[in-house]
């Protein structure tokens, strides 16, 4: 119902199975998304908390939260649900958080998720950059330092990050 586009049928149809199996990552996802779609924001988020009650460590439920309060313009909504330690999690959940945690200046959490960024993905130039910038900007500087050239080695960045980075480097040898 819900890949043919029936709403309504969708949420009466993953309602029952939550209520047979409340740990169903997919249904519960579904379920929020479907709400979400109506524009019913808070329904869908009460959705997911229902299940990170039960389930604290569910990172599908945490990154689903997190992008609904991003398009809602809530950057420390969003933040709150990847503000937390998981093990093996994805890229997905990495990103939103580094860049959620760098831009309110959460650099401490934001080095953790990049650091797990460029263990996942080395040659990655924006991970190495987000990582450099948060280290950085903890007075981290020989840390920073050898991020910031980890950047240029690997590359795949825009001429301003290569340019900023290449500034980093200067300033930090001093």
């Amino acid at each position: 119902a819900y890949e043919k586009g029936y709403i309504t049928e969708a949420i009466e149809d993953l309602t029952k199975i939550l209520t047979i199996s409340d740990s169903n990552i997919e249904a519960r996802t579904l379920l929020a998304g479907a709400w979400y779609g109506r524009g019913e924001s808070n329904r869908a988020i009460a959705i997911i908390n229902d299940g990170l009650q039960r389930y604290p460590l569910v990172e599908e439920w945490r990154t689903t939260a997190s992008k609904i309060f991003f398009k809602e313009n809530n950057l420390a909504g969003a933040f709150s649900y990847l503000n937390v330690e998981l093990e093996d999690a994805g890229k997905e959940f990495y990103t939103l958080k580094g860049n959620l945690a760098r831009q309110l200046k959460e650099f401490t959490a934001a080095e953790s998720a990049y650091q797990q960024l460029t263990e996942m993905e080395p040659f990655v130039g924006n991970w190495w950059l987000g990582l450099a910038i948060a280290q950085d900007s903890q007075a981290k500087f020989e840390q920073a330092l050898k991020s910031y050239q980890r950047v240029i080695e690997a590359g795949g960045v825009s001429p301003q990050s290569v340019s900023f980075a290449q500034q980093r480097i200067e300033a930090l040898k001093g």
